[in-house]
């Protein structure tokens, strides 16, 4: 993205300030692992990773919000960005009904390109966690319906069915990860649909049907796997004693560190270290290096003082996001504002678990940010001859899409290797 966008990194001022409470979270952030990396709390290797990502969550953020602001690039941008991560997520879905439905294929040398399922009757994809293959999916039907406007993905034109049966592939997926944060997210996009009166009246109906094609493919799959006696993990899900799977325990635990530790916290990094010395009635049975929360994650590490400053400055950033995001007007208002309900995807599941711990997941996140935190220009574009701006427009797509989904081709077989760059890359097309 930096180098699709080297001539027009230049910030402007009002960048400057529309990104700087964004920013100053990530400084900081910076600055809470320098200090603990200093004192010798935290070993160099894993202080160094920390820091490499938040430099890498920065910088994707930064040249989000110069593509945004860009004269004609900010449509194609978010074009190849959503084309990206719904490609993405079609292959997910794919790999998905295959983990389920036909586990026996993925013995031998296929395994190298598709992990096969660690947990009986549910599908984790090549994310390898239930939860995180159900948000990925949800962020592609998020991404899915700013290209069902235009109908196209990848710069192509496709009919409205195509994308229905994208979508409807999708929802499947989710429902085979049997995970309760996709339920969430099914109802996210209902809601979505009641507060966004501006999406065209097929995609807002497409959103409302998707709960209702939930709960089908929910019926159908328990159908499926009492008459062929296969387990269907939605179904064990539900059966489990304890549905919060330990998180209630280590909220508790948690809320006792910060109040041990209100000022200073742990330190950043040091969560499960504090947490294994602590004593604590009760103390959950499982393993955790993380509280499961990202508020109180940022609370029990930073403090009090500290990490109620960088919560504050995301929940003021995310507000300006979806602020900005409402306000647009045109053809791309629907990218800013499937932009922002990516965010609150994201911010729900960091709510049970800790997703942007993930750099597959903190990178999107960021850069889906940095394209809502900015507005896009007022002033009217500058005209370009009819080639240049075909083959920018070009270049912006296939060096976007090419990047984000070349981990998706190396779930294929490699004799589709070739197919795959064709298809990722295919030669401009001459006009007369």
């Amino acid at each position: 993205m930096l180098l699709t966008f080297r001539g027009q990194m230049q910030a402007s001022g009002a960048q400057w300030r529309q990104a700087a409470p964004m920013m100053s979270a990530l400084a900081l952030l910076v600055g809470a692992a320098l200090w603990s990396w200093w004192a010798g709390a935290w070993p160099s290797s894993l202080a160094l990773s920390g820091l490499a990502l938040l430099g890498g969550t920065a910088a994707v953020l930064w040249a989000a919000g110069c593509a945004r602001r860009a004269q004609d690039q900010g449509q194609a941008a978010f074009h190849a960005f959503a084309s990206a991560v719904v490609c993405g997520g079609v292959l997910s879905a794919l790999i998905a009904v295959v983990q389920v439905f036909a586990p026996t294929w993925l013995e031998g040398g296929i395994s190298q390109w598709i992990a096969p399922s660690g947990i009986v009757g549910r599908a984790v994809g090549n994310l390898r966690q239930p939860n995180h293959l159900s948000s990925w999916l949800m962020w592609a039907l998020i991404a899915l319906v700013p290209l069902a406007e235009q109908r196209r993905l990848l710069g192509w034109t496709l009919p409205g069915r195509a994308f229905v049966a994208m979508a409807a592939l999708m929802v499947l997926g989710v429902v085979l990860t049997a995970s309760r944060t996709g339920v969430l997210g099914i109802v996210l996009l209902a809601l979505w649909a009641v507060v966004d009166k501006r999406l065209q009246r097929p995609v807002r109906w497409a959103l409302w049907a998707a709960p209702v094609l939930y709960v089908v493919f929910w019926f159908l799959l328990s159908l499926w796997a009492q008459s062929t006696q296969h387990t269907f993990g939605g179904e064990a899900r539900l059966a489990e004693a304890d549905l919060s799977a330990s998180r209630f325990g280590i909220w508790s635990n948690t809320w006792a560190m910060v109040l041990q530790q209100p000022w200073t916290g742990v330190g950043m990094g040091q969560y499960n270290f504090a947490w294994t010395l602590t004593p604590f009635p009760g103390r959950p049975t499982a393993f955790f290096d993380h509280s499961h929360n990202l508020p109180l994650q940022l609370l029990v590490e930073l403090g009090v003082v500290l990490g109620g400053l960088v919560l504050g400055l995301l929940v003021w950033s995310l507000g300006l996001a979806a602020q900005r995001a409402w306000r647009v007007t045109g053809e791309s208002a629907s990218q800013g504002r499937a932009a922002v309900v990516m965010l609150l995807l994201i911010g729900l599941h960091s709510l049970l678990e800790y997703p942007l711990w993930y750099a597959y997941f903190l990178l999107p996140a960021a850069w889906a940010w940095g394209f809502a935190l900015v507005s896009p220009p007022q002033t009217p574009p500058q005209r370009r001859r009819p080639a240049q701006r075909r083959f920018h427009g070009w270049l912006t797509n296939r060096c976007s899409s090419g990047a984000l989904c070349w981990p998706a081709a190396r779930c294929s077989p490699p004799w589709t290797t070739g197919v795959w760059w064709r298809f990722i890359c295919p030669a401009p097309t001459r006009r007369p």
